[in-house]
């Protein structure tokens, strides 16, 4: 597996719509490709200074060929988008590519220590949508266990604890993480 790492910087002004773009467009646009091999994404974000926020994304491939599909021969160059030099205010001008030695993801389905109790159930069994304008009622702790559950559920199999999940539901879960 390649990870590729790319870094850019932004004003804590531009700093949401900055994440709020990659969330929305980059990745969606990135998904919707079908780059066989693609194997999905991290975006970290701190605060370095008072002027200054960076950005690392991630970008998980299978081989140095989805690598390639993704960015092109030229793949060291970094992939800056439309709409995203508008927001940063520097950044890194090559990515960097690494082979990952180890990496551990948690289990898919193994969440033993959150639990759908029947308050998290009634706000989460019409849909996730309903849920997430619902969910306010939801003290906050319970309703993050219950976002997480969900994603799990939803990725897992449509329709886990009596809970009727729609297909394609997990991107919209894991944005309200």
């Amino acid at each position: 597996m390649i990870a590729r790492e790319w870094h850019g910087w932004t004003t804590p002004e531009n700093a949401d719509a900055y994440e709020t773009f990659l969330r929305e467009t980059v990745i969606p646009t990135t998904e919707a490709r079908g780059i066989p091999g693609y194997a999905g994404v991290q975006v970290l974000r701190r605060a370095i200074s008072p002027d200054e926020v960076e950005f690392k994304t991630i970008f998980y491939f299978a081989n140095l060929a989805a690598v390639k599909a993704f960015a092109g021969d030229a793949y060291e160059t970094a992939y800056i988008p439309d709409g995203a030099r508008a927001l940063l205010k520097r950044f890194a001008p090559r990515a960097t590519h690494y082979e990952v030695a180890v990496r551990v993801d948690q289990a898919r389905g193994h969440m033993s220590h959150l639990t759908c109790d029947a308050e998290l159930r009634h706000y989460i069994s019409a849909n996730l949508r309903e849920f997430a304008i619902h969910s306010s009622a939801v003290a906050a702790g319970k309703r993050a266990a219950a976002v997480a559950l969900t994603v799990v559920h939803v990725a897992e199999a449509p329709a886990i604890s009596g809970i009727p999940f729609e297909a394609g539901w997990e991107n919209q879960a894991a944005l309200l993480l």
